[in-house]
């Protein structure tokens, strides 16, 4: 693909091109012509601003293409993939970890690469997400060096949304054992054992999770969300206050009164949280979709009109 924006970048029809890209509209629309072919422009787009970007595909299998292509082009290093489920109420129902991992991936590289470009579909583009400030500080540096109690890294690692276990299993379980804490973060190939002296980390290992044994001694781990909805008690405590609020101001069915304490039961033991994410602005002042996170950043529309009839579909 670097082949062929080369070759154009000495043709007469170049101008055109850059007279596109230059243009002031911060949203781009592709349509009538291949995917390679809009792939192409976004690939010269970035190699002429070193801009941010947004590419919207019409669905979630013709993102997945996109990043796939773009994977293997000089833009490789900057591309993070930010699936969403078709339609959000569907995603409210059934959740993926991988999915879901994939999003915190690409949110985390957002808020460090200022060339990041970004492949996601409309639910993506539209989902509202947490503040960046939020995610700056979910994050739980563990090593050496540092003194940290058991139980208060137990409450840490519940409010980014791991869940606690007798034995480490599966990505999102930690377990506390006396001095041994097990954790696996996700996004990692194998779990982490810290063996604690008192407050202190003595050492850090991965191991394997069906022998036990280790595998490789580390210095220090981040460990970073489960989830893209994260909280901490008191967010759960503002979002009860704001129902109260609400429901002195509103009239509710009794089947939706118990609806909303299953609802806060499940939020408290940090379950369904894919399906509870609605609630997640009632505890920020404001929401923000991953277009916010970025400065500036040029969004490109992949089959414009079928992505139109898409965002119809998701109003009503």
């Amino acid at each position: 693909m670097e082949k062929i924006r080369d070759f154009l970048m000495k043709t007469p029809q170049y101008e055109d091109i850059t007279q596109f890209i230059d243009s002031k509209r911060h949203a781009k629309s592709v349509y009538e012509t291949t995917m390679e072919a809009g792939l192409l422009l976004a690939l010269m787009t970035h190699h002429r601003t070193s801009k941010p970007q947004i590419l919207v595909a019409s669905n979630l299998y013709q993102a997945q293409l996109m990043y796939d292509k773009l994977s293997v082009t000089s833009l490789a290093p900057h591309v993070v993939f930010f699936p969403q489920d078709e339609f959000i109420a569907g995603e409210m129902l059934v959740a993926s970890k991988e999915l879901m991992l994939e999003r915190i991936h690409a949110i985390q590289t957002m808020l460090d690469d200022a060339q990041v470009v970004i492949i996601t579909n409309l639910p993506g583009l539209l989902k509202p997400q947490l503040p960046p400030n939020r995610w700056k500080t979910a994050k739980i540096s563990l090593n050496t060096i540092i003194e940290i109690s058991r139980d208060s890294l137990n409450e840490q690692l519940i409010d980014l949304g791991y869940k606690r276990e007798y034995t480490v299993e599966k990505s999102g379980d930690f377990s506390i054992r006396g001095g041994i804490v097990d954790i696996f973060p996700g996004g990692t190939p194998h779990p982490y054992r810290f063996d604690f002296f008192g407050d202190q980390i003595d050492t850090i290992k991965t191991f394997d999770v069906e022998s036990q044994r280790s595998i490789e001694v580390v210095e220090s781990v981040d460990i970073h969300p489960m989830s893209d909805f994260f909280f901490t008690a008191s967010d759960i405590q503002k979002i009860k206050t704001e129902i109260q609020l609400k429901m002195s101001e509103l009239t509710f069915s009794e089947s939706a009164m118990k609806q909303i304490q299953t609802d806060m039961q499940c939020l408290e033991n940090r379950q369904e949280l894919e399906r509870l994410n609605r609630y997640f602005s009632l505890m920020v002042d404001e929401t923000w979709t991953i277009k916010d996170y970025l400065n500036d950043p040029d969004i490109m529309f992949f089959d414009y009109r079928r992505i139109l009839s898409q965002y119809d579909i998701l109003i009503q």
